[in-house]
């Protein structure tokens, strides 16, 4: 849960019901105790007309709901995706990028990927197609880095990092069957 989503919890907490309860539980005897009950009930009924009546003006002013959500969403998808693009690329920038067997990768490969990095590769088995595909494999673990910090920051929903995760995990999956079924 996000900073957003835990603002709108609190804004819909139980707050007066839970005061009307425990001043019910005041013994019969106490002073002024249909007073207080009194108060506790005001308190209760004021905070469900204040802040459920406000929730709505909370939800959409820290945009989570309506129509918008899927525009919004759309929006941070992409900014998202954005910033793991240049995680992944800066992963096979690196100067001391090496195979899993700590072989350097060739050059013309890491450029090629560079290049289009989304596109699957030729289905072909050679070695450049399998370097494609393990350079592929150095980017997404750096996406899934960056992943863990964004998830930390609060600027993206949990929906969307689900989202992200979710085809982060499948685009791995795919790939490491290849790597190891050629």
């Amino acid at each position: 849960m996000g900073w957003r989503e835990g603002v709108v919890f609190v804004w819909a907490g139980m707050r007066g019901a839970v005061t009307l309860a425990a001043a019910q539980t005041l013994p019969l005897d106490t002073p002024n105790r249909s007073l207080l009950v009194l108060i506790a009930f005001l308190v209760a009924v004021g905070t469900l007309v204040i802040q459920g009546g406000t929730l709505s003006l909370i939800v959409k002013a820290l945009g989570l709901s309506g129509s918008k959500e899927n525009e919004s969403r759309s929006g941070e998808i992409e900014a998202l995706r954005y910033e793991l693009r240049a995680a992944a690329i800066a992963a096979i920038s690196a100067p001391n990028l090496r195979h899993h067997n700590g072989e350097p990768f060739d050059d013309d490969v890491i450029e090629r990927t560079r290049e289009r990095w989304s596109d699957a590769p030729d289905a072909d088995s050679s070695s450049r197609t399998l370097e494609v595909l393990e350079l592929r494999l150095v980017m997404i673990d750096a996406e899934r880095v960056r992943l863990t910090v964004l998830r930390r920051d609060g600027r993206y929903s949990t929906a969307t990092l689900r989202a992200m995760l979710e085809a982060l995990d499948a685009e791995e999956l795919s790939l490491r069957r290849r790597v190891h079924h050629d």
